[in-house]
């Protein structure tokens, strides 16, 4: 499917804005100075597919300063090809997407076609894949940010590794709480081991087969990407609570936060759990970020990028939607090359301060110049 108009009502710079799209693999560029709304126009994107933005930002925040709700709303064309046979959400008949947050009732409402749903069923059935300057600095930033890659990816695309999380972090407030207030009724805590376990099981094996595909496609993906053939053995360490028997995990973390009960009382807070993954770039054992330069370490990115896409696409029956916001003055020639042709097979929505970087692309595309919240079409 693709993206063929989107309304903007009150969202942030926006008080009032209607665009057309064409509904083809293709580029959309939008250029303008910093300040402009470029990444605001993307951020009301991924907001239809994922209801949270990428920008860490509250809805209240997102409402411009004069109104008390927003509203967008995103026309949808079916898309003729079919990539994959399998999709976990839905099934290309969606004609409007639709969201509205009211600031005065905290209140968000969420419709498919007209018809109201509750937000876990409005997500995923429009997919899109955001790239931030953020993500070039990913293992720069820390666990943080490589968790919240895991969860924003994996819960747009898995209802149940949603729910799970949303279960998981409620129960884990709740008993870091107990912690806090030095609670020691270890019969009240095997009540919260027992569903902190049920949650952690699911949302690990979706982690799991996440980083085993991408160990088994990074390395053919980083030469492709750099035009050379790497001589050092590339691997993504996940580094997690691992049972020795994935059908033990449950048994196994409720052995575990059990041994840990005086350490956790000491510190107050759970310290073992999904909520301490991360995952690290190897190269022959090294992180890539102690050794490496910034142009292998922003390759290594890209082809993240590139493998999400890839894996996003084994679960659903149309291709999804790229936003690249800024990302091209982070690249070299090299590299810009190759997103592009990377991004030529989509609809891809691309911010940029300088239209020069696309004067050498032939492909399909729209320019669009934005000004004082305002968008005009180029060509």
């Amino acid at each position: 499917m693709f993206l063929e108009s989107l309304s903007l009502v009150n969202f942030r710079s926006y008080k009032n804005l209607e665009i057309n799209f064409k509904p083809q693999n293709g580029l959309n560029i939008f250029v303008a100075p910093n300040g402009q709304g470029k990444t605001n126009l993307l951020e009301a994107i991924s907001l239809l597919s994922f209801p949270k933005s990428f920008r860490n930002l509250k809805f209240d925040d997102i409402c411009n300063f004069d109104s008390y709700y927003f509203s967008i709303k995103g026309n949808i064309s079916p898309s003729n090809q079919s990539d994959q046979a399998l999709d976990v959400f839905q099934d290309n008949s969606i004609k409007n997407l639709h969201m509205v947050f009211d600031k005065k009732q905290k209140e968000k409402a969420f419709f498919i076609d007209e018809i109201k749903l509750p937000s876990k069923e409005f997500m995923g059935n429009f997919q899109s894949v955001v790239f931030t300057p953020d993500h070039m600095h990913l293992f720069v930033l820390g666990p943080v940010a490589r968790r919240k890659f895991l969860n924003t990816f994996l819960s747009s695309l898995f209802k149940d590794y949603f729910e799970s999380l949303m279960t998981y972090n409620k129960n884990l407030k709740i008993r870091n709480k107990m912690l806090k207030d030095g609670v020691t009724n270890q019969i009240l805590y095997s009540v919260y081991n027992q569903k902190l376990a049920e949650s952690a099981a699911i949302i690990h094996a979706y982690r799991t087969e996440l980083i085993e595909y991408l160990n088994q496609n990074l390395e053919a993906t980083y030469n492709s990407i750099a035009g050379t053939e790497l001589d050092k053995q590339v691997k993504v360490k996940f580094t997690a609570f691992k049972p020795e028997n994935i059908s033990l995990y449950k048994k196994q973390f409720i052995e575990n936060l059990n041994k840990n009960f005086e350490k956790d009382l000491r510190y107050k807070s759970t310290n073992l759990g999904i909520h301490r993954d991360d995952f690290q770039f190897l190269l022959d054992g090294k992180a890539i970020i102690d050794f490496c330069s910034r142009g292998e370490n922003r390759t290594f990115i890209l082809a993240l990028k590139f493998l999400q896409v890839e894996y996003l696409k084994q679960f659903i029956s149309y291709r999804p939607i790229l936003l690249l916001d800024d990302v091209f003055s982070e690249l070299d020639s090299q590299r810009r090359k190759q997103l592009l042709i990377f991004a030529s097979q989509y609809q891809t929505f691309i911010t940029t301060v300088e239209k020069a970087y696309f004067n050498d692309y032939s492909g399909s595309y729209q320019t669009f110049i934005i000004q004082d919240s305002t968008i005009k079409e180029l060509n």
